[in-house]
């Protein structure tokens, strides 16, 4: 005999009504997971976008600036992003954010991979250097012989404000000094002039070196840029800009520009200077970061050329500065 009344369930609940037709249910991905697969893939595009499109950020507010300075190290976010997406098991987000890992390897891969270019044989190269000095040095006669080890033909020096002793200059004979930029050279300098590149003080200067040999003279460029900060950053801007206007009006078949540019290499300002300059990449790979010394994340000085083949460069250790020098070995 049956009964009319609903069955009851072990637990004390009653199973729902069935009816003619009904579709059964069956489990689902709960909605907040395939949101957050979403916004993983959303991620991605954003952090593709930005690392091809980084120059096109507006410059208000230091935005442009705070993403240009860290571009090479928003790629940490493509692993995380990809455990998410595995976790999630979301294919799409997957499929993004090794779009965004694509992305990244387009920008940086040619800068990050050993050099390929052949070192120039030794007697027929020109050796330059950079390095900013530190305003709180506390021995900077060390840190100059530290690079007196290298020996480069051409030093940059930016920020010397302590005075050096003379008997670490000997084995530059040819100097000149406009503020607190120094240029030493083995070679002699045939003219120099100071350079205010748009500020209303010198912080760069112009000089023409003649290397005793068949080619021309080399025109070199040192620079210390202004500082630059995410809503102050104009004078860096101006001076940069003027930089570039002046070696545009350059003749010169082979220019040297060299110095602490407080930009990275990424930095949007640089890239007007870059397209009439080449910098190299570092020999042994990787981004050359120089600063800070303790624990470079950014390269703040450079050497850029033109009129020199198979050029390489390396990241130096000294000791004294806040900053990393940057060696270039330039063929003649």
């Amino acid at each position: 005999m049956t009964s009319d009344q609903p069955r009851t369930l072990d637990d004390g609940t009653k199973p729902l009504p069935s009816s003619p037709g009904r579709i059964p249910l069956r489990c689902a991905l709960p909605v907040p997971a395939k949101r957050r697969g979403r916004v993983v893939g959303c991620a991605a595009v954003l952090l593709s976008l930005i690392l091809l499109g980084h120059s096109h950020i507006p410059a208000g507010l230091g935005l442009r600036l705070a993403i240009d300075s860290a571009l090479p190290w928003w790629g940490l976010a493509i692993p995380v992003l990809l455990l998410i997406a595995v976790a999630l098991r979301a294919k799409t987000a997957a499929a993004l954010v090794l779009s965004s890992a694509v992305s990244w390897l387009a920008v940086f891969g040619t800068d990050i991979a050993p050099s390929a270019t052949a070192v120039p044989p030794p007697g027929n190269v020109v050796t330059v250097a950079t390095q900013n000095f530190s305003a709180t040095n506390p021995d900077p006669d060390t840190t100059l012989r530290q690079l007196a080890q290298v020996s480069p033909d051409i030093l940059a020096l930016e920020e010397v404000v302590t005075p050096i002793n003379p008997a670490e200059l000997t084995q530059w004979p040819y100097q000149v000094s406009v503020g607190t930029v120094m240029l030493l050279s083995k070679y002699p300098v045939i003219d120099a002039e100071p350079l205010t590149l748009g500020l209303g003080w010198k912080r760069a200067l112009h000089a023409t070196v003649d290397t005793d040999s068949e080619a021309e003279p080399i025109s070199i460029y040192v620079m210390h840029a202004d500082s630059a900060r995410l809503t102050d950053h104009a004078n860096r801007d101006t001076m940069i800009e003027n930089l570039c206007a002046a070696v545009a009006d350059d003749d010169a078949s082979r220019i040297i520009a060299l110095g602490d540019f407080n930009a990275s290499t990424y930095d949007s300002t640089m890239s007007g200077l870059k397209s009439l300059l080449s910098e190299p990449a570092p020999t042994a790979g990787g981004f050359g970061f120089t600063w800070p010394r303790e624990f470079p994340l950014i390269r703040l000085d450079h050497i850029l050329t033109r009129g020199f083949p198979n050029t390489s460069l390396q990241v130096q250790n000294t000791t004294g500065s806040d900053h990393l020098a940057v060696l270039g070995t330039l063929g003649r």
